[in-house]
């Protein structure tokens, strides 16, 4: 690119950080937040598919198993998610200051610690992931099946071979995002969905391959989109669209730019397995219930507020990336506005979108096939759980702005307290009220409470730091990472 073009394209990219801080927020969060949506929208499909195309003899759907498996791969993918959001903050840093060489390491070697990583986790999946279903099988012998828990197993370690693509494609996607190409992630994102459920469509409903076909079409559509993403990526820098130019030199091992991944990434890391743990908790005492339709009721309830919960961690990432442009440039007014919108912009999204999934219950049971299989009490249940999740995208705003602030002993802080309030609340109200009377509704209480609990201990941390970067107690520009990037 000669220096005529790349002082155009680097006023062209300037111009997209600028304006009011709504106005940028906007500009930044909708493809986000779309492209956010896309993916729940994706996963809530795929399990539509999946229980209407495939049926066990004993009736039962993959919405019964959903509910084991999908936690143990977001633990998976919760790890993957320190590579490209710390790899993703170094490239919108870099950029503020047009240091192209940092912008390509930090995709180049976010892309090798991501293979390197899934390698190890898919060697890891495929003796743990039979053990794991084995105990499942065990622990409810009258409802799961050694085919469905076979199933299960070659889904998981197919998955876990496609997160490799993911987190190749989640690397392209950030770059692009913060080159102010969001819309172009878009198109990509929709051809990747709809080659995915065509496939799913194929593979269960055509090949009757069972829920391993889901696998399949997962990880054929993943590796499909990153060939496709990787020559787009190559035209548009031809085009002189964007700074990304990999090379071989930029995958070399450089200890000095993985160590500024993981340290940027690492506060997300925590929040995600957080997160995931949750879900595995309260999985785990709902599989403690007795009675049909409670397995699948978490099922449905868990696909649904995540499809409702993107919107928000979508505004969450776009807000994290806004962040760590700001702090480069030393705009903490610009910052601390921005944390303000997200935390007000987040309640009215969940609270918005959780009326609307309780107003349409009824229809998306009969989606997923399980209406016959409900009483009012699972109607309730199903209320609460999304009832609780409003609050939980606003607790975990805060990580995605300490990980673009490198605060990451505040990071941690804060979701350490998250958890143990979690962890206290949730297990009071099941040894304390549901052991000695037997009744399912007051487990799926638990989630709300301990949600509502996390808020308003988190609430006065969080007002804290947004005081603390009104008055510059957090300093705007980060003199280590400064020396680190010149040492590379």
């Amino acid at each position: 690119m000669s220096v005529t073009k790349m002082k155009k394209h680097e006023a062209a990219r300037g111009k997209y950080y600028l304006g009011s801080v709504f106005k940028v927020i906007m500009k930044v969060a909708w493809p986000v937040m779309l492209l956010a949506a896309f993916s729940a929208l994706y996963t809530l499909t795929d399990s539509i598919m999946s229980s209407n195309l495939v049926e066990y003899d004993n009736g039962l759907t993959p919405s019964y198993m959903i509910g084991f498996v999908t936690p143990v791969l977001n633990v998976m993918f919760a790890l993957i998610s320190m590579f490209f959001v710390g790899g993703g903050i170094i490239y919108t840093k870099s950029l503020s200051k047009n240091d192209y060489d940092s912008v390509n390491k930090a995709i180049g070697q976010q892309m090798l610690m991501t293979v390197f990583y899934c390698g190890i986790a898919v060697a890891i999946m495929m003796p743990a992931s039979e053990a794991y279903l084995d105990m499942i099988l065990r622990m409810r012998p009258d409802e799961m099946t050694v085919e469905m828990a076979n199933d299960a197993r070659w889904y998981m370690i197919i998955v876990a071979i496609a997160v490799t693509f993911l987190g190749l494609n989640e690397a392209y996607i950030r770059a692009l995002r913060s080159e102010g190409k969001g819309p172009i992630t878009i198109v990509v994102k929709t051809f990747a969905v709809s080659l995915n459920l065509a496939l799913n469509w194929v593979f269960m409903g055509v090949m009757d391959l069972g829920y391993k076909g889901a696998g399949l079409a997962t990880l054929t559509s993943t590796a499909f989109v990153f060939v496709i993403t990787f020559i787009l990526i190559k035209i548009m820098y031809k085009k002189e669209y964007i700074s990304l130019n990999l090379k071989l030199a930029h995958f070399k091992p450089d200890r000095l730019m993985m160590k500024l991944i993981a340290i940027f990434g690492v506060t997300a890391v925590v929040r995600r397995l957080v997160s995931s743990y949750m879900a595995i908790m309260f999985s785990t005492l709902v599989t403690t219930l007795n009675g049909e339709g409670w397995r699948e009721i978490l099922t449905v309830g868990s696909q649904s507020i995540e499809f409702v919960s993107v919107f928000a961690l979508g505004l969450g990432q776009a807000i994290g990336m806004l962040v760590a442009y700001w702090h480069s440039v030393n705009k903490m007014k610009n910052i601390k506005e921005a944390i303000y919108y997200g935390m007000s912009l987040t309640f009215i999204i969940q609270i918005v979108f959780s009326a609307l999934l309780m107003g349409t219950s009824k229809q998306i049971f009969e989606l997923f096939n399980i209406s016959h299989l409900l009483s009012a009490d699972h109607y309730k249940a199903y209320y609460i759980i999304v009832s609780g999740m409003f609050l939980s995208s606003l607790i975990l705003l805060m990580p995605y702005v300490y990980a673009s602030l490198k605060q990451i002993k505040r990071g941690f802080l804060h979701v350490g307290l998250v958890f143990v309030v979690y962890n206290i609340v949730m297990l009071s109200m099941y040894f304390g009220v549901y052991v000695p009377t037997g009744n399912n509704i007051f487990v799926f209480m638990s989630f709300p409470i301990a949600f509502a609990f996390c808020f308003l201990v988190t609430v006065p941390t969080m007002l804290k730091e947004i005081n603390e970067l009104k008055n510059n107690k957090i300093t705007g520009e980060n003199p280590d990472f400064d020396k680190e990037v010149e040492m590379l």
